[in-house]
């Protein structure tokens, strides 16, 4: 059973006992005793709500919000080290100290402490991850076969191979195979906290993001957004191989098929926003598809709009303007590569064909504009500006326009 303790993530300890006067130095050893012992002893912090107040009459072996999880012993013998460290600091006797460090132990220490999301204690840690009790049930998730018994490790793990949510189970869950171990979310969305539950914690990768906001991702797709199967159908057994496919590719945001797809020929695959432009809702009891955005500190419920290109740096269409097929035809994956070759070859824009137009010459290829209006395709056209037509703006699914200047926009010709 997990025993939660709440700190804030700010203040140490604020209070001793009325007896003892002590002096800043003493205080001073005392915090960091108190700290280091609790925070050391603590299976985990989750960087939690600010504010509880530890002490024998209401904090200990009790539940409390998501923060620490600690057992009575631990947190008694962590109180005992630092009022034990507070008296011999202030070189109160030795039969005195070890007397009232006990009884300091018991209750008679009301302290306040942080730990930052490393365990340790003091200031300047890393942001601490947002968790929650319980387990989205009936999502697909990926098992580690890894035995893991603490569950900060878990979001460690999770972030590193590319997932936005995780869940830990303790040794006491009943399915034998999931004791002490991490399984990460190929869907997720917003989760609400089981309280109940003592031995399942489910939390985000990413610190800012939380279990009840989805950890940023969603249930469901978004239909009139730019889709593309860039890497193919059937080959991503889990979906942390959409994220990582759509990063070395520069889409904005990926969707990932389940097994549960009634389509067998799309069942475990990637399809790719190339334009992710605007919200999408959390659709409850989808367990085929979940979407995500690629920056895993974006979220879809606000339409990926704190990533980079939120300034419309890349829009669904393509310049009526001529162009040129610089490297050939079918080099590209995605749009990332595309502007890739803009920047290293001197092209302030370019477009992405993804795999839907009907030339299959053109499929995944790139466009490149030059100002002075080059290229061997319908050069009468002329250079592409601001008062260029752009063609099906914002309501493309086969092209992309965007600037190699991540601060250009094409609706301004990239200039």
């Amino acid at each position: 059973m997990y025993h939660i303790i709440t700190f804030s993530r700010r203040r140490i300890i604020t209070e001793f006992p009325p007896f003892i006067d002590l002096t800043t130095p003493a205080r001073a050893v005392a915090r960091r005793a108190f700290n280091t012992s609790i925070c050391r002893s603590a299976t985990m912090s989750y960087g939690a709500t600010p504010g509880a107040t530890i002490d024998a009459d209401s904090s200990f072996g009790r539940r409390r919000e998501d923060g620490v999880r600690v057992s009575p012993r631990a947190l008694l013998g962590a109180i005992a080290v630092a009022c034990a460290a507070a008296l011999a600091a202030h070189e109160v006797g030795r039969s005195t100290g070890a007397r009232l460090g006990l009884k300091a132990g018991l209750g008679l220490c009301s302290c306040e402490c942080r730990c930052d999301s490393d365990g340790g204690g003091g200031g300047g840690g890393a942001p601490a991850l947002s968790v929650a009790r319980g387990a989205a049930a009936n999502m697909p998730k990926t098992l580690l076969d890894v035995e893991v018994t603490d569950p900060r490790r878990c979001g460690t793990l999770a972030a590193e191979r590319n997932y936005s949510a995780w869940v830990h189970y303790d040794e006491h869950v009943e399915a034998a195979e999931k004791r002490n171990r991490c399984a990460f979310y190929d869907i997720f969305g917003p989760f609400a906290e089981d309280e109940t539950d003592e031995h399942r914690v489910t939390g985000c990768s990413v610190p800012g993001m939380t279990p009840l906001g989805g950890c940023g991702t969603v249930r469901g797709w978004h239909r009139t957004a730019s889709q593309a199967y860039a890497m193919g159908m059937g080959n991503a057994p889990s979906s942390n191989v959409c994220r990582q496919f759509a990063a070395q590719h520069g889409y904005e945001a990926w969707l990932w098929l389940s097994p549960a797809h009634p389509e067998a020929a799309r069942r475990n695959s990637c399809v790719f926003y190339s334009a992710f432009h605007s919200a999408h809702a959390d659709e409850p009891g989808d367990v085929i598809h979940g979407t995500a955005c690629t920056n895993p500190h974006a979220s879809v419920a606000n339409g990926c709009r704190n990533h980079a290109r939120h300034a419309q740096n890349e829009i669904e269409g393509w310049a009526h303007a001529t162009h040129t097929y610089a490297e050939g035809f079918g080099k590209a994956k995605g749009p990332g590569d595309c502007k890739r070759y803009a920047k290293q070859h001197g092209y302030p824009s370019f477009l992405f064909i993804n795999e839907k137009h009907p030339s299959a010459q053109h499929r995944f290829s790139c466009a490149y504009y030059l100002s002075n209006g080059a290229g061997e395709v319908e050069p009468g056209w002329g250079p592409y500006s601001a008062s260029t037509q752009i063609v099906n703006s914002g309501n493309d699914d086969i092209h992309i326009l965007g600037c190699a200047d991540d601060s250009k926009t094409p609706l301004e010709g990239c200039a």
